[in-house]
């Protein structure tokens, strides 16, 4: 109905806006004063006979005409006026009804954001889940198996009747395979979910992924942490401990470095995480890719626990990852360092 109605005014003014037409108008004008010249000119030669009187009624006709064109002008001046009235009018509505659908999606858009890094965060959280549960259970059972068949075989070792003829035994090979099968089972379920984040908290997992960063990388690996007195946060403890792993994955497959500092601390608004190497680094302008991905994936991690991560150029060179997450209700006993 409304769309119907619209439609209605547009075509009466767009009638309007033809009858008023500058081109239309003057040829009107133009038809009206000739027949008026004329005609008028014949009418007095055939009705007035006293040429004074004619001379008389030619003055007033002039004057009749004058009026005419000023009308005629008026009239124009004021339609012009009265279309530019309308069409700032009618500017002013559609601005008005831009800046509402604006709005109106921008509401939209914000609300799609949260609900899809809420999906997001939930979705982390199941991760994190299926990882402490599948971590516990290699640790636990395959591990107890594990443990099991090495006692097996250290009382068949130790029995003697499996040694060959020449005296050798084949149950040691047996058992370095079993320590070097137990030692990938730790590392595989400690990269699933280290235990020790969930039992020693945060300090506990950043010294673990330096530690390995360090065997893995065989870079140095500078650590402070000066986090006493942050109360724990499973959510927010576990989104710094990936990002931490996460930048320094990306420094051992991109950034070739030597030495890279790990720095955790609170300040008066919350907990940060520093993560610097002094490597090439691949910065925000990274390509598209694994990379690049990391970097966004980092962020929005920051983001589902209401904190943020940014990626930069080192002046010295390298690249600094810097992650902020507030902790509401709590201020920090100490100044940053």
């Amino acid at each position: 109905m409304q769309q119907d109605d619209d439609n209605l005014t547009l075509t009466q003014e767009h009638r309007t806006a033809r009858l008023w037409d500058p081109l239309r108008i003057v040829a009107i004008f133009i038809a009206v004063s000739i027949v008026w010249i004329i005609g008028t000119d014949w009418l007095l030669q055939q009705t007035v006979a006293n040429a004074d009187l004619r001379a008389q009624l030619q003055t007033w006709k002039g004057m009749a005409y004058i009026a005419l064109l000023a009308a005629l002008l008026y009239l124009l001046i004021r339609q012009a006026r009265n279309s530019q009235q309308a069409l700032h009018t009618e500017i002013r509505k559609q601005h008005a009804l831009l800046e509402t659908r604006v709005q109106e999606q921008t509401a939209e858009l914000r609300e799609s954001q949260g609900r899809l890094r809420l999906l997001a965060r939930r979705l982390d959280n199941l991760r994190e889940s299926e990882r402490k549960r599948l971590s516990r259970e290699l640790h636990d059972q395959l591990g107890s198996d594990l443990t099991q068949l090495k006692l097996d075989l250290e009382t068949a070792r130790q029995s003697g009747a499996h040694r060959a003829a020449d005296g050798a035994d084949p149950l040691e090979s047996a058992l370095a395979r079993v320590d070097s099968l137990y030692e990938g089972l730790r590392s595989l379920a400690h990269r699933l979910r280290p235990a020790l984040l969930d039992d020693f908290g945060l300090a506990a997992g950043i010294e673990w992924l330096a530690g390995d960063f360090r065997s893995h990388s065989g870079s140095e690996c500078e650590l402070m942490i000066d986090i006493d007195d942050l109360p724990a946060d499973e959510s927010r403890d576990t989104a710094l401990y990936r990002i931490c792993q996460e930048s320094l994955t990306n420094v051992i497959k991109h950034a070739q470095a030597r030495t890279v500092w790990v720095r955790l601390f609170t300040d008066h608004e919350g907990v940060t995480l520093i993560v610097e190497d002094d490597g090439r680094g691949i910065g925000p302008s990274a390509p598209e890719g694994a990379a690049r991905l990391g970097i966004v994936g980092m962020q929005e991690r920051a983001l589902t626990v209401g904190g943020s991560a940014s990626v930069a150029v080192r002046r010295e060179g390298g690249t600094r990852v810097v992650v902020n997450i507030p902790v509401h209700g709590w201020s920090a006993a100490k100044p940053p360092p």
